[in-house]
């Protein structure tokens, strides 16, 4: 079985964000059976650290480029408004392909100017809002979010497919994750 990846935007810099993003990465990566597995940029930022500090510039190239180089994303939308980082790669990626998916999630019980998250974060394919306290929870809703986007995708490819139509990688990908679903496409 194929197995995706997801890339994990949010705000990174304080302890809380960062064992919440390992948290939730960790329980994806296990309840999904192994048919995602999520890339978190913290992760990768120790590639960039150096006896200053980090090296911004090529952290941010890095991040820029990851953005639209995984097969889905997850955006994490917590605080009063959206961290700036985590909207700038939302942006950047469904500015590559606005048929690149993200969802995104979240879990700040406080209102912004649409009633959940900021208007313009609108171009997420969906966003999750969970006030619960389950991490567990949290992830089968993302799970299965993002499962069910990767099946509307496939079933456009199922109805599109022809001598004409050249299927992606990521197409291919998801077809593979969803041959359950769908055995004959052929």
């Amino acid at each position: 079985m194929a197995q995706l990846s997801v890339i994990m935007f949010g705000p990174l810099f304080s302890l809380a964000e960062r064992r919440f993003n390992d948290q939730l990465a960790a329980a994806i990566n296990r309840l999904s059976g192994a048919r995602l597995w999520v890339i978190l940029p913290q992760d990768e930022a120790e590639n960039f650290k150096t006896d200053n500090g980090y090296d911004f510039e090529k952290l941010y190239l890095h991040n820029l480029a990851n953005a639209g180089n995984y097969q889905l994303a997850v955006a994490i939308l917590d605080g009063s408004d959206a961290d700036s980082g985590t909207c700038l790669e939302i942006g950047y990626r469904k500015g590559q392909n606005d048929n690149n998916i993200v969802v995104g999630v979240c879990t700040d019980f406080r209102g912004s100017e649409d009633g959940k998250v900021n208007a313009m974060l609108r171009i997420c394919d969906r966003v999750i809002e969970y006030f619960g306290d389950d991490l567990n929870e949290l992830a089968d809703l993302i799970i299965n979010t993002l499962f069910e986007l990767v099946a509307n995708k496939c079933d456009l490819v199922y109805l599109l497919d022809g001598p004409t139509y050249s299927i992606s990688s990521l197409e291919i990908g998801l077809i593979e994750v969803f041959n359950k679903k769908r055995p004959h496409l052929d």
